[in-house]
């Protein structure tokens, strides 16, 4: 369930992207699969999409208790432990500053994980996605609140 683009072009990191999303989930998601953020192409299908490019949050509750800051370029994950589990019925505000050098990562304006390793390519285009996916046969479910898409300083809008 949830939103997923099929031509993934919106962005690029060298626009100094900003991606906010308001999510909202209706209980824990056991075995399932959330991502929310920018990809190359659709991830829903697996922990680490092949030749994806990601600036993303993810949870994949099968093998992780808490949300990932990932970013992969193409070839090679990083992955990133926030440490911010997720609870029930209960909003999060998902913030990621993606540019060309550096990805910075936020959970309700909690603390700022920042990494500059394995970027997307400056120039490879991006789409959104916020949706989760099970890994069993039981529907999930996420409530998208809001997100969007801005583009920072010095950037240039196509």
């Amino acid at each position: 369930a949830g939103f997923t683009q099929t031509t993934f072009d919106d962005t690029q990191t060298n626009f100094n992207v900003i991606y906010r999303a308001i999510i909202r989930f209706s209980d824990s998601n056991t075995n399932s699969r959330t991502w929310i953020g920018l990809f190359s192409n659709d991830p829903t299908a697996s922990d680490n999409p092949s030749s994806a490019h990601i600036a993303a949050f993810r949870l994949s509750t099968g093998v992780e208790s808490t949300f990932k800051a990932v970013t992969k370029d193409g070839t090679t994950i990083n992955v990133v432990d926030t440490s911010v589990s997720l609870s029930a019925n209960t909003n999060y505000l998902f913030y990621i500053n993606a540019t060309s050098s550096t990805c910075l990562f936020q959970i309700n304006n909690g603390t700022v994980f920042s990494t500059a390793s394995n970027l997307p390519s400056s120039t490879q285009r991006l789409g959104s996605v916020n949706c989760v996916t099970a890994t069993e046969a039981v529907a999930k479910n996420i409530l998208i609140r809001k997100y969007g898409i801005e583009f920072g300083e010095g950037s240039v809008v196509r």
